[in-house]
């Protein structure tokens, strides 16, 4: 059985100015998230109240195989290029690394949610896949 439930993030960007070594740290919080799941596949829970990632085998709350759950986070990026340019000069910086901050809430208060432990993944969407911002979508890696 593999799950993650109560899924939230943060994201992290690092960014240095080339030749004088100054540095800056920004901070983004999703604009947009939501879950989906394979047995309501029509549906999205982008106002559930938290996010979910789980295999096809993990029970919810009730004890009841509750069908795969995905998440998707969008982190909005319009502001940050222009007080990078604002601060290092226009296309004087360089992103150096970034960082994804994700919290588990193992038994989550809503017995729609799968229950469980197991690894996932969080590949990064290609930016055409995500119109404004940088995307992830995590899912369970059986």
């Amino acid at each position: 059985m593999f799950a993650r439930m109560g899924v939230s993030g943060l994201l992290i960007l690092f960014v240095a100015r080339g030749v004088t070594a100054q540095e800056m740290t920004v901070t983004l919080v999703p604009d947009a998230d939501s879950f989906v799941r394979s047995l309501a596949a029509a549906n999205n829970y982008g106002a559930g109240g938290t996010l979910s990632v789980s295999g096809a085998s993990a029970m919810n709350g009730s004890g009841v195989q509750n069908g795969s759950f995905d998440t998707l986070m969008r982190f909005p990026t319009t502001n940050v290029v222009s007080s990078l340019d604002a601060r290092f000069g226009s296309g004087g910086w360089i992103m150096t690394r970034a960082r994804l901050v994700l919290t588990e809430m193992a038994a989550p208060d809503n017995a729609i949610f799968n229950r469980g432990v197991g690894a996932f993944e969080v590949p990064l969407f290609e930016p055409r896949q995500c119109c404004s911002g940088i995307c992830f979508k995590m899912a369970c890696r059986n």
